[in-house]
């Protein structure tokens, strides 16, 4: 009698993780499907199984400053450029920040579920050498 109440709740265990796992790899795979949908990509950002992608770009002057506060001197600066993989593949990257960003210089940009998530400045040496070529 025991065995067999222990065997259900282990079973049910199992089916309640392998749902929980497939709704997580599902979304991942139509979050993929549908790039510009941004209310699955807000979903899919706090998936764990969905991959995190980093991009390493040269910075140039922003694209765009989108003023939001002159009087606190607080603007937006967005960048549009070519980002590359550690393989060297290319993405086009749109990133803003709070404050110009120094020229030339060389970043590694996170991107989750098609949404930057964050950046920081590396060395150039840090590069890896496909990347390096194509920046």
């Amino acid at each position: 009698m025991r065995l067999k109440l222990l065997l259900r709740i282990i079973l049910t265990i199992l089916v309640i993780i392998v749902v929980i796992v497939g709704g997580l790899l599902g979304l991942n795979a139509y979050s993929d499907q549908h790039p510009n949908n941004q209310s699955i990509n807000g979903w899919n950002k706090l998936n764990p199984l969905a991959p995190t992608h980093e991009y390493y770009v040269k910075t140039q002057k922003p694209s765009k400053v989108e003023v939001v506060d002159k009087e606190k001197d607080f603007y937006i600066y967005h960048y549009n450029q070519a980002g590359y993989t550690k393989d060297g593949k290319a993405k086009k990257i749109d990133y803003t920040a709070s404050k110009k960003l120094k020229q030339n210089h060389y970043l590694v940009v996170s991107e989750k579920s098609h949404t930057i998530t964050s950046y920081k400045e590396v060395k150039q040496s840090e590069i890896p050498t496909k990347a390096k070529e194509k920046l």
